[in-house]
């Protein structure tokens, strides 16, 4: 589709420069002005920028450099997903502004039934728009494509980091699949950081299910309590 843009877009201008009115008085219609005001935008624009989605550029997401422990503002630590949202604007150190991704049932909410099968209306305050493409920070390396009502239900084309990593997401392994229901494993509602607490977590470099929901025989719901566990994982908004 992007390939056959531009040749209509290359043709429309080919024929605009060649019409009638351009008698050879007009400057602009020489061949290097032709090729510097047409064809160097459109191919310095689209076939280089690798980062074009059906609503617009990729919208970038990248997992935390520093593990974030739940249930403390103290040395990294979060309180509840507004607590989270903040560590993921201090770790972006840009003027975008960045949600994580990560759910509780009552503040953010992804979906309440599987998959959001009542549409997006299931949302609240959630951090991944409908029809959108996500890249990873480099601007350039896709991850996938969300459906109409906001999530991925397959496997994604790269994964959310080209590192290895654990982070938090609250997000249900149940029928191990894509799902997006909260889990009630989510350290109290991520207000609680002691022993005895759990919460669930994604991994990386996974792009099936697992990428937000690892289960547990495969070493997800990490303990709460430890501090060099998971980080977040941050969606740009």
């Amino acid at each position: 589709m992007k390939t056959l843009y531009f040749c209509f877009a290359i043709l429309f201008a080919s024929f605009s420069c060649a019409g009638s009115y351009c008698d050879g008085s007009d400057p602009s219609c020489s061949p290097g002005a032709f090729y510097g005001e047409y064809l160097l935008p459109l191919i310095k624009g689209g076939l280089a920028g690798g980062g074009g989605g059906p609503t617009g550029p990729g919208k970038k997401m990248f997992v935390t450099s520093i593990p974030h422990n739940p249930g403390s503002i103290a040395a990294g630590g979060f309180v509840n997903v507004i607590g989270a949202d903040n560590q993921c604007n201090t770790d972006a150190g840009t003027v975008s502004v960045y949600k994580a991704l990560i759910v509780d049932g009552a503040i953010r909410i992804a979906c309440t039934t599987a998959n959001c099968g009542g549409g997006s209306a299931e949302h609240l305050d959630w951090v991944l728009r409908p029809n959108q493409l996500y890249v990873q920070s480099d601007g350039v390396t896709q991850i996938g494509v969300t459906n109409a009502n906001g999530i991925f239900t397959t496997n994604l084309t790269n994964s959310v980091t080209a590192g290895a990593s654990k982070y938090w997401t609250g997000i249900s392994t149940a029928g191990n699949d894509w799902n997006w229901l909260a889990d009630t494993i989510n350290c109290n509602n991520w207000t609680d950081g002691t022993a005895g607490f759990t919460g669930s977590n994604g991994i990386s470099p996974a792009t099936d299910f697992t990428a937000i929901s690892l289960p547990f025989a495969s070493g997800g719901n990490l303990p709460c309590s430890n501090t060099a566990n998971a980080g977040l994982l941050c969606v740009e908004q």
